[in-house]
Parts: C-alpha cells; sequence; structure tokens
C-alpha cells in the first residue's frame, strides 16, 4: 500500500465515526481524507500540534438516492471507513434494514467495483443471524453479504460497548468496572484502534475483530 493515502468516511457525525476522523487528523499516512454524509463535521476551532484538519474535505450524500451512487466516487481511495448506523430501538424495521442493509451494501459494492483496496466496516457484538433480535441479524447478514463481495481487504469489527470520549464521568466509571476493557471502549480509543490496523498488513482478505482483538489492539495503539 502507498505510504501516502487517501481515506474516505461515512459516519464521521457520529459517535464511532467521530473516533475516526480524530485518528485520522493526527495520523500523517493519510494525507487526504474526505467525509461522506448529510451534514459536516464540525472541526475543533484549535487543534493540538499533531492534529491536522487541513487535509479533510467533505461531500454531501442523498442517502436516500445511495443505491444508486456512482462507484466513481470512489476511485482514487485506498481505504474507506464506515461507521454509520441508527439504533433499531429508534425507528422501525423497514427504515433499520435500510441504513444498516441497504447503505453499507450499496456503498461496499461501490468500493468494489472502484478497486479501493481496503474497506473497514463497524459492525457489533452481538451480531447472529439466528438472534431473535433484529439487529443482531441485520449486522450478520451484512457481515455475510460483505464478505462474499470480494474486496481485497475487508475488516470487520465488533465491538461492545462503545463509549463517547467527552462522557468522562461515564468513561471513568465504566474503566473502573470493565479495568481489562473486556467490555467496552471509549470512541477516541476505538478510532485509534480501527485506523492504526488499516496500516498493518494481514493475509487474510476477510478479518473479523471481537472484542478480545480490539482489546489487544488498543494496547498498541492507544
Amino acid at each position: 500500500m502507498d505510504s501516502r493515502l487517501r481515506a474516505f468516511v461515512f459516519g464521521g457525525t457520529g459517535v464511532i465515526g467521530g473516533g475516526i476522523v480524530k485518528a485520522l487528523a493526527k495520523e500523517p499516512r493519510f494525507d487526504r481524507v474526505t467525509l461522506f454524509g448529510r451534514r459536516k463535521v464540525e472541526f475543533p476551532t484549535s487543534a493540538a500540534d499533531d492534529e491536522n484538519y487541513s487535509k479533510f474535505t467533505q461531500e454531501s450524500i442523498d442517502f436516500e438516492n445511495l443505491v444508486q451512487l456512482d462507484s466513481k466516487k470512489f476511485q482514487g481511495f485506498q481505504v474507506g471507513f464506515y461507521a454509520l448506523g441508527v439504533s433499531s430501538a429508534k425507528v422501525d424495521e423497514p427504515t433499520y434494514v435500510k441504513v444498516e442493509h441497504d447503505y453499507t451494501m450499496a456503498v461496499a459494492k461501490g468500493v468494489k467495483e472502484a478497486e479501493c483496496l481496503h474497506f473497514n466496516w463497524v459492525s457489533g457484538k452481538s451480531a447472529d443471524k439466528n438472534s431473535w433480535f433484529l439487529f443482531a441479524r441485520v449486522k450478520a447478514q451484512v457481515e455475510e453479504e460483505l464478505a462474499q463481495l470480494g474486496i481485497p481487504r475487508l475488516s470487520i469489527y465488533q465491538p461492545a460497548m462503545v463509549l463517547k470520549t467527552e462522557n468522562r464521568v461515564g468513561v471513568c466509571i465504566t474503566k473502573c468496572l470493565d479495568r481489562w476493557h473486556l467490555m467496552s471502549i471509549d470512541s477516541d480509543a476505538l478510532g485509534k484502534v480501527i485506523v492504526g490496523n488499516s496500516l498493518r498488513t494481514s493475509e487474510a482478505s476477510v478479518e473479523t475483530l471481537k472484542m478480545a482483538d480490539i482489546s489487544k489492539l488498543e494496547k498498541e495503539f492507544v
């Protein structure tokens, strides 16, 4: 993979996506990053010395027509990060399936057609096609379909509880209860793990990183 990389991010305004954006801002090997979304990501007014937000561009996407998205949008990118999602408790089943399955697969197919080398997708710890729960079944279905696309490298992340880093009280309490980070991780740390893992080499074309794997990488990258 090139030493100077171009990446795109879906879901940059969300909790996990925000962590990915912060990690990319601190990673000089990514010299250009495009954020796709409905809303613009608000960058800090005063960035730290090791953060570079000038390399980011933002592009508005019409998600209702995402299935017709031209794969040319993904040409020239080596790495894609996808952290777009919605809670199954906040929407009805058709909407949840559209956001979690249809949107993801539309982007992933575009990635494949554009010959992007590495697609990173955030799933969930409970993904299970035989589950009683909608979110678990849909996540498992997407994982299976993504693996069949033949993207050169696919990384699937299955974190457990993800805490917003800015929620300092919640993060502190959870870290005390889960000192080994087997059941939880804060969003900034997860972002560093995902970006750090994208820079590692992998012999497997499809890799699924469970919470235990994520915790091990957290010690390396955070």
